[in-house]
């Protein structure tokens, strides 16, 4: 960790130059030039000038909610729980039977609450993430140095590649198939 301090530029106050103090802008990887705390007074005030503006934001992120689709289920997040080992989905960080539901495609991106797209987050992943997508959130983690879990996201070589891997065990089966003496008995898989 570094020893950095920087200067507030609202109230003047010198802090460690940390997500902690100043948070981080996901869209450039660096610090904000105010603490948190002027943030948050600034916020508040932008809030009260500005009411009708708020109000629309909101609105417009009801939308959004309601056009994601019915929530998800606790079943759904006991499920995802599961699946990451009670651990964030970022970071690693073990969430003790807490952390928060994350849209992998935000919704403000079009993302739904289908369960494909859900995952659970520690609150201050979840908060760093914002408005990115999960893949996006991961390279800036990792451009910043920050601990990520290991995540294999594949590019379109490799859909590719898995395509004609498919493919190439479908063609064999059916050919195994074909050369089956009449009466054989053919396995068949259900997909869960």
């Amino acid at each position: 960790m570094s020893n950095e301090t920087k200067q507030c530029s609202t109230c003047g106050n010198f802090f460690p130059l940390t997500r902690e103090n100043y948070g981080q802008r996901a869209s450039t990887g660096g610090f904000r030039a105010r603490c948190r705390m002027c943030d948050r007074e600034a916020k508040a005030r932008y809030a009260e000038e500005n009411r009708e503006q708020v109000r629309e934001k909101w609105r417009r992120q009801n939308d959004r909610r309601k056009a994601a689709g019915q929530p998800w289920s606790e079943e759904d997040v006991a499920v995802i729980r599961t699946k990451l080992r009670d651990r964030c989905f970022y970071c690693g960080e073990t969430l003790f039977g807490g952390g928060e539901i994350d849209h992998m495609t935000s919704l403000a991106q079009g993302g739904t609450n289908e369960f494909h797209n859900l995952t659970l987050a520690c609150m201050p992943c979840n908060r760093a993430k914002g408005g990115l997508d999960a893949r996006a959130y991961i390279e800036w983690r990792r451009s910043r140095g920050e601990p990520c879990r290991d995540i294999f996201w594949p590019t379109q070589e490799d859909l590719g590649d898995i395509r004609q891997a498919v493919e190439t065990l479908r063609l064999a089966l059916e050919r195994r198939a074909a050369k089956q003496p009449e009466g054989a008995k053919i396995l068949t898989f259900k997909r869960r």
